[in-house]
């Protein structure tokens, strides 16, 4: 009842914005395998196992819900902190990363959008690895969880920044949470690292508000000498702590006490056992709504295999800075001054044009030591990021700081945003291809109340509806290739 509460709260405007591995033991090294498609309902599914020497982890999670107003998640785009990659986050140590996030609304989520430290960012296609019908108390049409492999971006330490999933303050069409996990190797470690990490959607509503799964597939070889076991909950709610205080879990059959912030990754240091081949895992919501998204076994041995550790070296770059010297709807001029420290070569400029990924359009002789400049052109209807590489005599390469020109990250526009019932409605995209496109309209409850489905062409496109829609918010999707982008509208 709680949650219904949301719903008459007073209707205030908001912008629209842009949503655009199993190798149980250890006597043998293993690459990761990794489950393709869903791993069910009601129960989490092993999707990624690896024994590795030195394989460990880093995550990192972020609330980012914005109808539950007593602890919002900041709007997107959301940044999450990575530390402690090796070698800089090379990403030659790297072994597999996913992207986790939760839905209450509708399963067109599947697009995510991340950028990593160096400014390299990428659209993913993320897997629905299970959903529920009928949501968490919501009044939505669902619960989706949502797994993306997010591998390829992964390089360095820092900032990793989420975009393209919904945000709504009115109940539906919003992302309770997401985290970025990502699995590598420590090349200095002397260690056996083993993770077994399960994923689906368990969702418990009020009348129960208890789940437990006991994992299994993995075999410890020997006593670890570390270990932790993890989870993740969305939907977690601090305003029942004065009523009930019992949001909990096991983890590993180790006791976890939960701080709700509405979504949570939990955590505990343990020990494994030899021989031991299952964990006990368990969530309880105390009389209220939440879902299990995944959790996960580690461990490290240090007696089951033998091998030499690799080295790596850390250099210390200095970032250099680049700035628009001028720009205007087609050209663009850089200035940056030379890296110090370091025999420099030649610096390259790179172009990710309408999220394609960065590649090489011109490159800048280095013999010049200062007020080093380069003028190029770009087509003004995509959105465009410049940045600089530079190489040195031995072989490394250092990045610049990357700026954006170009169309706006909307990309898909609904005008007007603000109208009047019975006024008519514009849908306009750009396309880089002749492809179909699907164009989707919900209300806040996430009901659809038009589809319109037909051919793209190159270039700027318009359609225009003569739908008569009622006073309040909507979400207009639109899936036209690999693109697929969310706006938003108000009707007086």
């Amino acid at each position: 009842m709680k949650k219904l509460l949301q719903f008459i709260l007073p209707i205030f405007l908001v912008l629209f914005y842009q949503v655009n591995a199993q190798s149980p033991g250890c006597t043998s090294h293993t690459s990761g395998q990794s489950a393709k498609t869903s791993n069910g309902n009601g129960f989490l599914g092993l999707n990624y196992s690896n024994a590795y020497p030195g394989l460990n982890y880093a995550q990192a999670s972020q609330t980012l819900t914005q109808r539950y107003t007593n602890n919002p998640g900041p709007v997107l785009p959301a940044a999450v902190d990575i530390q402690g990659l090796p070698c800089g986050g090379d990403p030659a140590f790297i072994l597999q990363a996913y992207l986790y996030y939760i839905v209450e609304g509708n399963n067109l989520w599947n697009q995510v959008q991340l950028e990593n430290p160096m400014g390299n960012s990428a659209i993913f296609t993320a897997d629905m690895i299970g959903d529920y019908s009928g949501g968490k108390c919501w009044g939505c049409s669902g619960t989706y969880h949502y797994r993306a492999d997010v591998t390829s971006i992964i390089e360095g330490n820092g900032s990793y920044t989420i975009s393209g999933v919904p945000q709504s303050s009115f109940g539906c069409q919003d992302t309770d949470g997401a985290t970025l996990i990502i699995f590598y190797t420590d090349p200095n470690a002397t260690y056996l690292g083993e993770i077994y990490l399960y994923d689906g959607n368990i969702t418990q509503d009020v009348s129960i508000a208890y789940a437990s799964q006991t994992f299994t597939g993995f075999n410890v070889c020997d006593n670890s000498v570390a270990g932790t076991a993890f989870s993740a909950f969305g939907d977690m709610q601090d305003n029942l702590l004065a009523y009930y205080n019992v949001w909990d879990a096991y983890l590993n059959s180790t006791y976890y006490s939960i701080f709700p912030l509405f979504y949570n990754y939990c955590e505990n240091s343990c020990s494994y056992t030899a021989g031991q081949n299952s964990a006990f895992f368990d969530a309880y919501g105390g009389y209220d709504c939440f879902s299990w998204i995944f959790s996960g076994v580690y461990y490290q041995t240090s007696t089951c295999t033998t091998f030499t550790p690799a080295t790596c070296v850390v250099l210390d770059v200095t970032p250099f800075e680049i700035a628009f010297a001028s720009k205007n709807d087609k050209r663009f001029s850089l200035n940056w001054n030379p890296i110090e420290g370091h025999s420099i070569l030649k610096y390259e400029i790179e172009v990710n044009e309408d999220h394609r990924g960065f590649g090489k359009i011109s490159e800048v002789n280095a013999a010049r030591m200062e007020n080093l400049s380069f003028s190029g052109t770009y087509n003004p209807v995509y959105y465009t990021e410049i940045r600089v590489k530079a190489y040195d005599s031995d072989g490394n390469s250092y990045y610049s700081n990357t700026l954006k020109i170009g169309k706006n990250a909307e990309g898909f526009m609904v005008y007007p945003s603000l109208l009047h019932s019975g006024d008519k409605l514009t849908f306009g995209w750009e396309s880089t291809e002749n492809q179909p496109y699907f164009i989707h309209l919900f209300d806040m409850l996430g009901k659809e109340v038009l589809v319109l489905k037909g051919e793209a062409s190159k270039g700027s496109n318009e359609i225009q509806s003569d739908i008569v829609l009622a006073p309040g918010m909507y979400d207009a999707r639109i899936i036209s290739g690999v693109n697929s982008l969310s706006s938003r509208i108000v009707v007086h």
